[in-house]
């Protein structure tokens, strides 16, 4: 599987936070690093799309910077995707509209990985 280093992360939200706007720093490190936990030996996220949308649902979530958390989650759902070789189809606003209802508690981890497997092809 490919996947981001957690400065690579801070980079793109720089990015990002360069040119739509908002406040860049780094609040917590965790949602970075959650993915990839184990426990005995064992991913506790054992597919890349497991993977994926933990980091998604945790950048938004979560709140790990001090602002643009549903830009970097969104950002890095839609790369980590492309990386590894899946391809999201999506309608105007769908992505935005998961994002926003993440952020705002009315999705769920496994809403964002039930959506993302209802458009990828």
């Amino acid at each position: 599987m490919i996947w981001i280093e957690v400065e690579d992360v801070i980079l793109i939200h720089g990015r990002i936070i360069q040119a739509t706007g908002g406040i860049d720093g780094l609040r917590d490190r965790a949602a970075l690093a959650a993915p990839l936990q184990s426990f005995a030996g064992e991913d506790l996220f054992p597919s890349d799309i497991k993977k994926i949308a933990r980091l998604g649902y945790g950048l938004a979530a979560n709140h790990a910077f001090i602002d643009g958390n549903k830009r970097i989650g969104a950002m890095l759902t839609q790369l980590l995707l492309k990386w590894n070789s899946y391809h999201l189809e999506l309608q105007k606003g769908e992505l935005a509209d998961m994002f926003i209802a993440i952020a705002d508690g009315s999705a769920d981890e496994q809403d964002l990985l039930a959506w993302i497997r209802a458009h990828i092809r």
